[in-house]
């Protein structure tokens, strides 16, 4: 006959109001809120483990719980913008048979996905992840995967398209420092458009 779990066991599976799965969700939210901040205000080189789970108000054990160290802790934050670029990109270009319309297409929703990310875009900013030789080596790979994206086969790189990909991040870059996001993304302003028509010629 099955038993009913006793009110003291109850509470140690819940506390405040919370279960063991929540509150595991809850660290991890904290952790990467207070990363992105940290990392954004002192950059990688400056940021240490204990920064950020004074910010997040957890113990270093429930850091090591979700990351391996500060590097891996960096890449999570990065991740979601870098691959929000990349998908974006690929839906782009779904139905463009122009080489050049394909490029402009593929730049914009990269740079436009990115720029609705504030949350992690500022993480793509060289004096925050330059520190990081896999931080380095993530965005290296999201610029190859754009730049394969501009090509028609996307079946090699092209110098070209890793070119192209370079400006359109080295534009965001820009665009994030001067804090004109929100400029960029207005559709009464014409900046990214005029942009992408003098990097890719048709």
């Amino acid at each position: 006959m099955p038993t009913t779990a006793s009110e003291p066991q109850k509470k140690r599976r819940m506390r405040n109001g919370l279960t063991p799965e929540q509150r595991t969700q809850l660290h991890l939210e904290r952790i990467l809120n207070a990363a992105i901040i940290e990392f954004t205000s002192n950059g990688y080189n400056n940021t240490s483990v204990a920064n950020i789970v004074a910010r997040a108000r957890v113990s270093r054990s429930t850091f090591y719980e979700h990351f391996s160290d500060r590097e891996d802790c960096l890449l999570s934050v990065m991740r979601p913008v870098l691959d929000a670029l990349v998908r974006a990109a690929k839906g782009a270009v779904a139905n463009e048979t122009d080489p050049a319309e394909r490029a402009r297409a593929a730049l914009r929703a990269a740079v436009c996905a990115a720029a609705d990310d504030r949350d992690h875009v500022n993480s793509l900013l060289i004096e925050i992840h330059g520190g990081s030789d896999k931080a380095v080596s993530a965005v290296v790979q999201a610029q190859t995967e754009l730049g394969n994206i501009i090509n028609e086969t996307g079946s090699t790189l092209d110098h070209q398209g890793f070119a192209l990909a370079g400006a359109a991040l080295s534009f965001l870059d820009a665009h994030v420092r001067a804090k004109t996001l929100d400029r960029l993304l207005s559709s009464e302003d014409d900046t990214l458009d005029r942009f992408l028509r003098v990097l890719v010629h048709s």
